[in-house]
């Protein structure tokens, strides 16, 4: 392994993270799965749970792919009673991760003890980048596109090039992001900008009519979402398989 294989793969299992890898799923070791490194989680390592990641089968992740979790700390009253126990952290089966493609999960405000963050079907496109506390099923996040948002339904594309983080975990909970139609509002759309514009550009009171950033109907986009992600799951599994060096089903040990 080259120097920066070695390197990603002993990030893997920084701050307590331990990952499990299913049988059928396919896990590059030039892929970064593991916690996300920000100052509180630095200095407060030795406090925060112990998070378990389980990735189920059926998902590929691409070399140089990044699945990044960003913790509670132990002194936030959302971090859940039970901070002592291991958090079981759970990736929904046949998800595609791509080259360079980013998904940071906020648990912020989780507080069970296995929670399940993203659902199936869903691919991130190379040089994506997503952070999210939950993920449905069925979304196609295109290449370069940057989304930032409570949570996510089921069967939306986010275009190439897209910028969109109309709330984050910071101000909005899960539970006010649903009250107010995020989970419903967030399902078969496709969302796309006209002139590069970004979703803060916009003016808050501002209609529809003269928005830059748009969404419209994504009609069976479920369906359609899943069958191209299960053609390309095929597809790369083979490529993988042959050309890349892969984590061995089970827990990936410390090297």
């Amino acid at each position: 392994a080259t120097s920066v294989e070695k390197q990603q793969e002993e990030a893997v299992m920084t701050n307590g993270c331990e990952v499990i890898i299913e049988d059928g799923a396919l896990v590059c070791k030039s892929a970064k799965i593991g916690i996300l490194s920000e100052p509180s989680t630095a200095e407060g390592s030795e406090e925060t749970r112990g998070i378990k990641v389980i990735i189920s089968a059926g998902n590929i992740f691409h070399p140089g792919s990044c699945l990044l979790l960003r913790l509670p700390s132990t002194d936030n009253d959302d971090a859940g009673s039970d901070e002592s126990g291991t958090m079981e952290v759970v990736i929904g089966k046949d998800n595609l991760f791509e080259e360079s493609s980013r998904v940071v999960v906020d648990l912020k405000y989780e507080k069970e003890q296995r929670h399940v963050v993203m659902q199936t079907h869903n691919r991130f496109a190379p040089f994506s980048s997503v952070t999210c506390c939950s993920i449905g099923s069925a979304n196609a996040f295109e290449s370069s596109c940057r989304v930032q948002c409570v949570s996510i339904g089921s069967g939306n594309v986010f275009a190439p090039l897209v910028t969109f983080h109309p709330s984050t975990s910071d101000i909005t909970t899960p539970e006010e992001e649903k009250k107010d139609g995020g989970d419903d509002g967030m399902s078969e759309k496709v969302v796309f900008a006209i002139h590069n514009a970004t979703w803060e550009e916009q003016t808050p009171s501002s209609s529809n009519d003269g928005r830059m950033i748009r969404t419209r109907p994504h009609c069976h986009g479920v369906q359609r979402n899943t069958n191209q992600v299960n053609d390309m799951l095929q597809t790369y599994k083979n490529i993988i398989s042959k050309h890349h060096a892969v984590h061995s089903v089970g827990p990936i040990a410390n090297s």
